[in-house]
């Protein structure tokens, strides 16, 4: 076989990672890695997506339910019908299994369990912005814009990905003047967008319960990888 013919050969067999990926980092958000560890989450999708295909298959009898995996490891096993069908059951199959992993990742189930046995006491977050904002307890807060006079206080309802500028969708907001702590103006929403050290953000944890429900309305704000 060619090396663009085994090329062709595996974009077909990966087709159930790349969708499953793809779904998996636009529920997931942004983060920073490798691109060898995107190829090997492409890879990974794909097999754990053939893995659930071939189960259902031998559950219900349904044919060669390893008929996938033999077209990976055997270069000449024809791309015919029946491998064909596996594509695109298997490639159906990525959607819940990108949702699941997207599970795993948002509740960091990994880390609970980790922790839960003491083998560490990371909890799983991208980085200190990411744990700060996905925290429970922070509900209120101040910002505090270090190169201009004013501070905002608000709830946060949107935030940027980690590794890139800081962006804030904050709701509720009260803007004072820093230097004399007047109150300039309120407004339902602000939007900022700075550098990462030119926001300082201070919890208010004597305000728990924010009027306008942020725990059902917190989301991040995420960009395409």
């Amino acid at each position: 076989m060619t090396l663009s013919g085994f090329l062709i050969r595996i974009i077909l067999l990966v087709i159930p990672g790349i969708i499953g990926s793809s779904l998996y980092r636009n529920l997931r958000g942004k983060t920073s890695r490798k691109d060898w560890e995107g190829y090997l989450e492409i890879l990974v999708f794909s097999f754990i997506a053939y893995g659930v295909h071939a189960l259902l298959n031998k559950t219900f009898g349904a044919g060669d339910y390893l008929i996938a995996f033999r077209a990976f490891t055997n270069e000449s096993a024809p791309i015919d019908h029946p491998v064909g069908r596996a594509i695109f059951f298997a490639s159906l199959l990525s959607v819940p299994v990108a949702f699941g992993a997207s599970y795993v990742d948002e509740y960091k189930l990994i880390n609970k369990f980790a922790r839960s046995i003491n083998a560490t006491r990371r909890f799983g977050d991208e980085d200190v912005w990411d744990y700060f904002n996905r925290s429970p307890d922070i509900k209120w807060v101040y910002v505090r814009d270090q190169k201009r006079d004013v501070y905002y206080y608000g709830w946060i309802q949107a935030w940027s990905d980690p590794y890139k500028n800081r962006e804030l969708l904050l709701r509720e907001v009260e803007v004072y003047q820093k230097s004399t702590a007047e109150l300039l103006y309120r407004t339902d929403a602000v939007y900022l967008a700075r550098k990462s050290d030119d926001l300082t953000i201070d919890a208010d944890l004597t305000s728990n319960t924010p009027v306008g429900g942020q725990e059902e309305g917190t989301e991040e704000i995420s960009d395409d990888d």
